[in-house]
């Protein structure tokens, strides 16, 4: 991107703040902003909102030190933890209600992932038990998701309404695209 994507200006304020406003409007608990590259300027960025902030120094090495960071910090009473990307703005709270509440470890439902015309996207929402799996065969720039085949029995998959869950803005030209289109109200 050339700069730090999550600090793009989109609809007047960081990109960022779309992600964190997500999880508060469905009211995840708690809400944990993984800080890397530019770590002071993001937090400050978000540092309205209610959210708490953990620091990866280890961010160059890839996103899968951040998914660990983020994991670390969780409480241990913590059942599960969603995993929203600071660059998928466009993710609704309802959705993500729709996720916990089809969230069922004792009936096989430890892992919710969202779909879109058949193509599995993000947030996905992971059951505690999987943790220690997440931290043992996560590296580099890889989240994740390619845990999901492996655990598929386990997985729920949620159809969302729009393509939301597949678009992630990694390119200036995708930020444009984003910024020339006409954004629906949060639900």
């Amino acid at each position: 991107m050339g700069a730090n994507k999550l600090l793009a200006p989109l609809e007047g304020r960081p990109m960022i703040c779309h992600a964190v406003e997500t999880a508060l409007v469905a009211a995840l608990d708690p809400v944990l902003v993984v800080l890397g590259h530019q770590a002071e300027a993001v937090e400050a960025a978000v540092s309205s909102r209610t959210a708490a902030f953990v620091r990866n120094p280890c961010f160059s090495e890839g996103l899968s030190t951040s998914l660990k960071a983020g994991l670390a910090a969780l409480a241990p009473d913590i059942d599960a933890a969603m995993i929203l990307l600071g660059d998928m703005p466009d993710v609704r709270p309802g959705l993500i209600a729709r996720m916990a509440e089809a969230f069922d470890p004792a009936r096989g439902r430890a892992i919710v992932a969202p779909t879109r015309g058949g193509r599995q996207g993000n947030p996905v929402l992971w059951s505690r038990v999987f943790f220690p799996v997440i931290r043992a065969h996560v590296h580099g720039d890889c989240g994740a998701k390619p845990l999901i085949a492996r655990y598929a029995h386990w997985l729920v998959e949620i159809e969302a309404e729009d393509d939301a869950v597949l678009a992630d803005l990694d390119t200036p030209e995708a930020l444009e695209e984003r910024r020339a289109s006409a954004r629906p109200a949060m639900r």
